[in-house]
């Protein structure tokens, strides 16, 4: 499952209920106003693909389950 949500202008936290979406591949969640961190999408295992740049996210990245296959520019 591919969701594409960027350059919609959503804010706030990204959503818990995107951790329970198994089966996501990838997620893209650019050029938005999300603010908080990514921990809710540590447990989205299928997860190879996780784009959130361009937004106001503060905290550490995690580095356990989905997490570990990840490089991240910065």
């Amino acid at each position: 499952m591919d969701i594409d949500l960027s350059n919609n202008q959503l804010s706030g936290l990204i959503p818990e209920e995107l951790s329970q979406l198994q089966n996501m591949i990838f997620l893209r969640l650019e050029n938005n106003k999300l603010t908080g961190d990514v921990t809710s999408l540590v447990d989205c295992l299928s997860l190879s693909l996780l784009n959130v740049s361009y937004n106001k996210l503060v905290g550490v990245i995690p580095t356990r389950n989905n997490f570990t296959r990840f490089s991240f520019d910065r």
